[in-house]
């Protein structure tokens, strides 16, 4: 690309080169079902490679969440543990100091508060009688659902209102309301015709609001963001008006303007010639190259304002590019992939 850039800048074309690709490459006869190979084998690396990064990338984050999970659970763990032991601790200790002081009250209090906690979760009760001879059978959980049921079985009497009585609306007459008949208008008498000083006036605003627009037509011009405006005057290039928006010029044929396209253009190779390479074997090489307007002025003076006399010459350029840079290299070196771009 560099080669290209430096010969259009020779010839002062006004012209700055984005990029040059090669877009295909034909290998001779001989060696192609090898470069195939060789290409079919590079693409399985790639692909072998893409996936193991792609394997890697979603096994080891996981894995990583696992194990930091595991951490975090276990040090939790251990210190509900430890936190709890030490509870069971400081109330066996205080429950020795009580007993200590104590023992009667101590074990009649832990009596009743393990039989507090057995009882908590049993619906049935064995007691004893006192005589010894009849044993006492409490079903507490066949009263607690008799009590549910018969809680939700109770009757719902209605609430008691008082009667409400039905007034029919009493009906009244309407009364027709006259309409009053249209009364005939009076005519009046026709104005007199305008006269022709005011058609006169009309005709002449009219004419010279219309010249008025062929003027600002004829002199007035927009300038968008995607084009670069020339004006002329009388054949020389007197203005380059690269900002967008509204401007001003003298009617024709004092100055005219052209417009030009700034946005990057797109030339591709037109026809294929062989190239040999240092080794004396021929190849093949399609291009396409990318390139927008840079100096309009130098533009014009060299191309005109046809981009087709422009994409001619360009073309020439590119190709004779190619043939100086492919000639000093071999097939490897053209078809490696650092090549490609220039």
């Amino acid at each position: 690309m560099k080669s290209i850039q430096a010969q259009l800048d020779r010839y002062n074309a006004g012209i700055l080169v984005v990029n040059v690709n090669v877009q295909n490459v034909q290998v001779p006869e001989q060696v192609q079902a090898a470069f195939n190979d060789a290409v079919k084998a590079g693409a399985d690396r790639d692909r072998l490679k893409n996936e193991g990064q792609a394997y890697s990338s979603d096994v080891v984050p996981k894995a990583r969440g696992t194990a930091a999970r595991l951490r975090e659970e276990a040090q939790g763990y251990k210190q509900r543990v430890i936190a709890q032991a030490d509870g069971d601790a400081q109330r066996f200790r205080s429950v020795l100091a009580e007993y200590q002081r104590a023992p009667a009250v101590t074990r009649d209090r832990l009596y009743l508060e393990t039989m507090q906690q057995v009882y908590s979760s049993v619906s049935k009760v064995m007691i004893d009688s006192r005589s010894g001879s009849n044993l006492l059978y409490l079903p507490l959980d066949k009263l607690l659902q008799q009590g549910a049921v018969a809680g939700r079985q109770l009757p719902r009497t209605p609430p008691t209102g008082g009667d409400t009585g039905t007034s029919s609306p009493s009906g009244r007459h309407r009364r027709p309301i006259a309409r009053r008949r249209p009364q005939p208008r009076s005519r009046r008498p026709l104005e007199p015709p305008q006269e022709n000083n005011n058609m006169n006036r009309i005709g002449l605003f009219v004419a010279s609001l219309l010249i008025l627009l062929m003027i600002a037509s004829s002199t007035l011009f927009i300038v968008d963001q995607k084009s670069v405006g020339v004006v002329y005057a009388l054949g020389e290039i007197k203005e380059v008006i690269t900002e967008p928006g509204l401007h001003a010029k003298l009617p024709p044929p004092f100055q005219n303007v052209v417009f030009l396209d700034k946005r990057t253009q797109t030339l591709d190779s037109t026809e294929t010639r062989a190239i040999f390479t240092a080794e004396k074997k021929s190849l093949v090489i399609d291009w396409l190259a990318k390139w927008r307007i840079a100096e309009p002025r130098q533009f014009i003076r060299n191309n005109g304002t046809d981009f087709r006399n422009l994409e001619s010459r360009l073309s020439q350029v590119v190709q004779a590019a190619f043939n100086e840079e492919v000639t000093k290299r071999n097939v490897r070196g053209v078809l490696s992939p650092k090549s490609a771009t220039r």
